[in-house]
């Protein structure tokens, strides 16, 4: 469903010729999907996926009330008289989303005070300038590293021996994501970094979608759909 509305929302922004695209999370928004993401056992790249700006194909995706509890935007727009559609699905805790919101926020506000939301945002903010950081310095690696002839992502297995283990396992997770569009999932970056050590013709499918071979001298990235 996040993969069809940011798509929806890139689609639609092309339409009208415009440059950004603002979407309305809110700090307890982000708070939640920093927890949902350590949960899951989750890296750098999935706890700093909530920038406050960030690019959307040839757009930008800005979060102009990340800083903003959900309370305050919902004070904010009762004293203006704004009304808001509540999409019913928030009130069940079948999703995971809403059992975070209803069960695990409400505690942590207890424990560490109202503002945690904010503070919990917040460090998800740091985590994205070091992601920024740790991109720059990666980037010229990972133009030795990876290729895409014929539309399909390739790793140089010579190149990226290079390399300690720390630097190959964010290359591999880095070329996953140019694969997927989508933050590498820790198990998907674990079983890439295996393929590499593994024999000529391995093979490994990952919950992203993607099919990896290990061809020798390269591994192949291809879309198993």
């Amino acid at each position: 469903a996040r993969t069809l509305r940011y798509a929806f929302l890139r689609n639609t922004a092309q339409q009208v010729g415009a440059r950004f695209v603002a979407v309305g999370h809110s700090a307890d928004d982000i708070a939640e999907t920093v927890l949902m993401h350590l949960a899951r056992g989750s890296g750098l790249d999935g706890l700093a996926s909530h920038a406050v700006v960030r690019p959307l194909g040839d757009h930008t995706l800005v979060r102009p009330l990340s800083h903003s509890t959900r309370k305050e935007i919902e004070e904010v727009a009762r004293g203006r008289g704004l009304a808001w559609r509540e999409d019913a699905s928030n009130d069940s805790e079948q999703f995971v989303r809403n059992a975070v919101r209803k069960s695990v926020m409400p505690g942590m506000r207890t424990v560490f005070g109202a503002n945690v939301g904010k503070q919990v945002a917040r460090s998800a903010g740091l985590l994205g300038s070091s992601q920024q950081a740790l991109h720059d310095l990666m980037d010229p690696i990972l133009q030795r590293v990876a290729r895409r002839p014929a539309g399909e992502w390739t790793v140089l297995l010579a190149e990226l021996g290079r390399y300690s283990d720390a630097v190959q396992a964010e290359c591999l997770r880095r070329v996953l994501r140019l694969a997927t569009g989508e933050p590498a999932s820790q198990v998907d970056g674990e079983r890439l970094f295996d393929l590499v050590r593994a024999e000529k013709g391995s093979k490994a499918t990952l919950a992203s979608g993607i099919a990896a071979v290990h061809d020798g001298s390269v591994i192949v990235l291809r879309n198993s759909g």
